[in-house]
């Protein structure tokens, strides 16, 4: 936790931001250019073999591989160049997030408040199922033509336990659900609080408590609604996936294709009902509007404002996985030479430990930027709030952010002056 909080203070520093973001890019395009190049010059090596060993419909559809590559490389670098100004604000959110984790460094310890209280409902949620499972009646079977005579136990369950048991089921997806849904609330009621203060003096640990009474006390129904909706998504996925193992059964071709469709799609459609009651939730925590007005809210901010969150969606899930990647290398690293220092010769050997500390690391490493992912999208909704409803001094901005809204409060004023001349 302690290199994940030192991570999110590096995003600060401009030349690492720049290098990590913009590199990234770069290496993006180059990726798609050269590989597009090297698969056209093996197209026409296969071409010109003599004699010739691979087909003519393998030999094309290698070179329509090639000119795809290179088309999307092309199509890459006209995006990259097209969304320079949304990129550079991206950075300047990750580095206003990183201020306000820095700001309130108690919201990195949240993720195991909510991890216990789902500890806590596992519980007793194991102690009904196992009763539930227990209530079903015992099959024996017994298999004669094998060499010693095997004897197999079963439960069978009637259609009522079968209910009962989706129910239960119902019931974890729905908490699971919920616990992240009020966790995100309570983050982005915290850094939109930081954003909206004029004296970032005034904020602190006391914000995250706070911000943990206001949302228990106004945003429950908010989260419980829109964790009902995912938790719907993902029983309906569940119950697809049970009808999935009966066609592998009967080897129903025809079946296992329409019903891997429809898995796909739902998994599609969860996906983007969970980016969207995210965004959701950010709306809540900035307005302290209703779930389904938040909903409609944040739609037509994404649709607005499609250039600035595609970038700002790109570049945080790129520095999510370089930082899940250096929390963990740099914790495992160093235990290494903890453990070589200290104990040397006496282990057997450090692989094993080095392979729990990394698994561990890489799931604090997770809970940590995922805070910090958080944060930066409510970042961003603070901020296009912030130009949508002041102007000028006004605004809240500052920083990097302030810049950018001077830069484009400038170009729009001299956009509006040479339309009128």
């Amino acid at each position: 936790m302690v290199v994940g909080f030192l991570y999110a203070q590096l995003l600060r520093i401009e030349l690492i931001l720049g290098t990590l973001v913009w590199g990234s890019f770069l290496a993006t395009i180059a990726v798609f250019i050269g590989t597009g190049y090297y698969v056209y010059e093996i197209s026409n090596a296969w071409d010109a073999a003599d004699p010739q060993v691979k087909s003519d419909s393998d030999i094309r559809a290698t070179k329509v591989c090639s000119y795809i590559l290179l088309a999307l490389g092309g199509i890459a670098f006209l995006v990259t160049i097209s969304l320079r100004k949304q990129i550079m604000l991206s950075m300047a959110c990750v580095k206003a997030a990183a201020r306000s984790i820095a700001a309130i460094p108690t919201m990195v310890l949240f993720p195991i408040i909510q991890i216990l209280g789902l500890f806590a409902f596992l519980a007793i949620w194991i102690l009904y199922a196992v009763h539930l499972a227990s209530t079903g009646d015992i099959k024996t079977e017994t298999f004669d033509d094998l060499t010693v005579p095997v004897t197999v136990r079963t439960f069978e369950f009637d259609e009522t336990i079968a209910y009962k048991g989706c129910y239960l089921l119902f019931c974890l997806l729905w908490t699971a659900a919920f616990a992240s849904a009020i966790g995100e609330i309570i983050i982005a009621m915290c850094v939109s609080k930081w954003y909206f203060t004029r004296d970032k003096k005034q904020i602190g640990s006391c914000t995250l408590f706070s911000s943990i009474a206001q949302s228990m006390r106004y945003h429950i129904g908010t989260a419980a609604l829109g964790s009902l909706v995912i938790a719907c998504v993902q029983l309906i996925r569940w119950m697809i996936a049970k009808a999935q193992k009966k066609a592998r059964d009967l080897d129903s071709k025809v079946g296992r294709t329409l019903l891997c469709c429809c898995q796909c799609c739902l998994w599609c459609f969860e996906k983007v009902l969970k980016f969207l009651n995210k965004n959701a939730y950010i709306q809540t925590a900035i307005f302290g509007t209703p779930f389904c007005r938040s909903a409609r809210e944040a739609f037509f901010l994404i649709v607005r404002n499609a250039g600035k969150v595609a970038s700002i969606t790109y570049v945080s899930t790129l520095i999510l996985f370089v930082g899940k990647i250096f929390v963990s290398v740099v914790t495992t690293g160093g235990a290494y030479m903890y453990m070589d220092y200290e104990l040397g010769s006496s282990l057997y050997s450090p692989v094993g430990p080095c392979v729990i500390i990394f698994v561990m690391s890489y799931f604090i490493g997770n809970m940590f930027l995922d805070v910090f992912d958080m944060s930066t999208s409510t970042v961003l909704q603070c901020f296009i709030a912030d130009e949508e409803m002041f102007d000028g001094d006004e605004c809240y901005a500052d920083g990097d952010l302030e810049r950018w809204f001077d830069d484009f409060h400038e170009e729009e004023r001299r956009i509006v002056a040479s339309s009128g001349h």
